[in-house]
């Protein structure tokens, strides 16, 4: 402080300028602490959105696998019945009833590899950085689920072509 009558100066500004400099040295190290922590809570977040996404993934192939699944039930069950043909008209009629069913069993194979497709997208997801890894965990569910639908599938057609057998010889 000064005045044209007085004036004052702190004796001890050598104090104030080292209390200044201690400050200035905490926030420093305040903010290169703030930026390693950041990088971690990045990573956190980059892994949880990968969880989230492979979440959804798997909610899909799981519905998409219940929907095969019912599909191959109810049509296993139309293949393993044997029809009896009373007339031509029946027979061509029976016939005209697989030939349905095979363009739809075309359409359940197109879906069985849109579940194959999601089961490579659930189990090749990956998170792996210097601080953490993470990698779907029921992986092995994921592949049986889509060997029930290959192996019902390969059942299907095996009881698909002894129909047509059958029926082309009433």
């Amino acid at each position: 402080y000064k005045s044209d009558l007085s004036g004052w100066k702190y004796g001890e500004s050598s104090k104030i300028t080292a209390a200044e400099e201690g400050v200035s040295k905490e926030f420093n190290g305040l903010e290169t602490e703030s930026g390693k922590r950041r990088k971690i809570l990045d990573d956190a977040l980059a892994r949880q959105q990968l969880r989230a996404s492979v979440s959804l993934l798997v909610d899909r192939h799981s519905s998409l696998h219940s929907s095969l699944v019912e599909w191959a039930n109810e049509k296993t069950g139309y293949l393993e019945k044997t029809e009896v043909a009373q007339s031509i008209a029946d027979g061509k009629i029976a016939l005209q009833l697989l030939e349905a069913y095979g363009r739809d069993r075309g359409v359940k194979e197109t879906q069985s590899q849109g579940l194959k497709f999601l089961g490579k997208q659930i189990t090749s997801a990956q998170h792996k950085s210097e601080y953490s890894e993470w990698k779907y965990e029921q992986a092995s569910t994921v592949e049986n689920k889509q060997s029930e639908v290959d192996s019902r599938l390969v059942k299907m057609q095996d009881l698909g072509v002894g129909k047509k057998r059958v029926l082309e010889e009433n």
